[in-house]
Formats: C-alpha cells, structure tokens, sequence
C-alpha cells in the first residue's frame, strides 16, 4: 500500500511543480503559499478574510482598507503572516516546547486577549479544552505529554519521509497521546513497509527533510 502511496505522491508533487511552482519566481511562491495557507487557516476559525482579501493585506498592510471585516480579523491575519515568516525563518530550529510557544505568541499577539480575556500569547491554556463536541480532556495532564510529542515527531523527521506524511504521524500521533498515557511508534501501524527508510533512495523534494523544505505538498 505504502508504495502506491509513494507513487502517487511523487506523480501529484511532480504535476503540482511543473504547473504551479515552476512557473512562479521563488519570493512570488512563498508569496502564493503565504497567503492561501493563511486565509484557509483562519478561515477554517472563522475568520472573513476571502483569498483577495488575504492578498490585498500581505501587498498593502495597514494600508489596505477593509470592507466589513472587524479589526481584530485584520490583526488576526497580519499575527499569522508573521508568525509563518517567523516559522520560515527558523526550519532548522528543534522541535521543542520553547519554539512552539514562541510561534504562539506571535501568531496571538493582538487578538488573544480580546478573544479570551486572561490568555496570554505564548502560554499554555490555564483550562480543559474543547472543539464542537469534542473534549480533550484534563489541560494540565496533556501538557505534560507534549514533550514526548514533539520528541517523537523529531525522530520522524528525522526518518526523511516526505513533509505530508510526517504531518500525517504527528495528527495520528496527537491524538494517541491525548487517549494514552504513552504512545508507540505510530509509523509501523500507518504504514508497515519500510520502502520509505531505504538508503539509495536519491535525495529530492519527495524524501526532503521537512525542516528543509518549503515545497507546498
């Protein structure tokens, strides 16, 4: 199955560089990415902000006049595209706790506090939380997991499987650790082959490590 997988993966990023990549200057595709990622990503909390919005607001900043959209959606979207600049800027940092917080406080900076009065950016959650109907459980004992997450996400990295599967592991993983009190090594169930750790396999975009690439698939 898994080489099925690694066909069809290489077959769609190859389609996907040749028509969309390819044909764009580099700053002009981190441009593209920066913005699609961030007006679906916000979009999927909420936020207004349609693709042209997102664009006109990376181009003009607070120059930009927005129409209808409350000020802290625009505050919102300008904390997401630093905190994704800040994240592009620093791929070869660890996976650690203290990276991650300080991806939180950026991407929060102006809107927390209006949002859930107490929270400050860059902190844990001080309450159990939830999402539509789904509760995951006591805050204060899912913190104390995110360590061997973030350690298990490293050594799959470090595996250099492509960026999409390693995004892949860490959801499954996630959720193994909110269920367990530990959690194994989520790879072998997801896919039992090791097709992908072979040593010949030539370096390029498919097997790059996702800390050192910035390919959208």
């Amino acid at each position: 199955m898994c080489e099925d997988l690694e066909k069809q993966y290489n077959a769609l990023l190859h389609e996907y560089q040749k028509c969309v990549e390819k044909k764009m200057a580099p700053e002009d595709y981190q441009q593209y990415n920066e913005i699609l990622f961030s007006a679906h990503s916000l979009g999927i909390e909420g936020n207004s902000y349609t693709i042209n919005d997102t664009k006109a607001l990376k181009e003009l900043g607070l120059g930009v006049v927005p129409t209808n959209k409350p000020l802290v959606e625009t505050m919102e979207m300008l904390d997401h595209f630093h905190a994704y600049e800040q994240m592009f800027d620093s791929t070869q940092c660890p996976l650690t706790e203290d990276y991650i917080l300080s991806l939180h406080a950026t991407l929060t900076h102006h809107t927390i506090s209006y949002r859930h009065p107490g929270a400050t950016p860059g902190e844990y959650t001080t309450m159990d939380m939830g999402a539509g109907d789904t509760l995951f459980g006591d805050h204060e004992q899912l913190i104390k997991k995110v360590p061997d997450l973030l350690q298990h996400t490293e050594r799959t990295i470090e595996k250099g499987l492509p960026p999409m599967f390693v995004a892949a592991i860490f959801t499954g993983t996630s959720y193994i650790f909110i269920l367990s009190e530990t959690a194994t090594d989520v790879w072998p169930a997801f896919c039992p082959t090791k097709s992908f750790f072979r040593q010949d396999t030539p370096s390029s975009s498919l097997h790059a490590n996702p800390r050192r690439s910035t390919s959208v698939p």
